[in-house]
């Protein structure tokens, strides 16, 4: 509890718990999103490779 309180002075745990899941939701999302474009262009690529 102290170390939430020196890391960002005066904000809830149910804030900090808020803001955590969001912050993860995020990354989840920008990582899928990532891989699908990764997974696009590795298919693109594989069929220009093979014509």
């Amino acid at each position: 509890m102290k170390f939430f309180r020196w890391f960002y002075p005066g904000i809830g745990i149910k804030r900090w718990v808020v803001l955590a899941a969001f912050g993860l939701g995020i990354m989840v999302i920008v990582g899928l999103s990532a891989v699908k474009t990764i997974s696009q262009h590795s298919v693109l690529l594989a069929s220009i490779a093979t014509a």
